[in-house]
């Protein structure tokens, strides 16, 4: 073979070896992650006890955190391992918000019901965010 064909082929298989260590690096690292998100659960307290700080949505007062929260788990428009978390406020409302928790342990909330005065309100537009929700470690 000419000396331009090897030239060639050198510099393809080098990167080629050195693309194929740096996915097996990364791919080592997920599955780490991934083992050690799998050991870890959420209850329902620990959920509570951080969407409850949620600033009521509705108000024509300063925003405050709800009084109380009940979390419970739900599987709704095709999303796994939701949780229905409904916040009772001072003013008497309770907002109701599907959450789901990520395995940093932030959490989203969004497609929001209202309940006041014996009313129920649906709206997709309240949302609700944060973080640090604590796992369990389970073994």
């Amino acid at each position: 073979m000419p000396l331009r064909v090897y030239l060639a082929i050198v510099p393809l298989l080098a990167a080629g070896v050195a693309g194929f260590v740096f996915v097996r690096s990364e791919s080592d690292t997920g599955d780490r992650f991934v083992s050690a998100a799998s050991h870890a659960i959420v209850t329902a307290r620990q959920l509570e006890t951080v969407v409850r700080t949620a600033p009521e949505p509705v108000t024509n007062h300063a925003a405050e955190p709800g009084r109380s929260a009940r979390c419970h788990r739900v599987e709704r428009f095709g999303i796994k391992d939701a949780w229905d978390c409904t916040i009772s406020y001072a003013s008497g409302r309770r907002v109701t918000y599907l959450v789901r928790v990520e395995a940093d342990g932030s959490y989203r909330g969004g497609d929001m019901r209202i309940s006041f005065q014996g009313r129920t309100v649906h709206s997709d537009t309240g949302n609700v965010s944060g973080c640090c929700v604590q796992f369990t470690r389970i073994r």
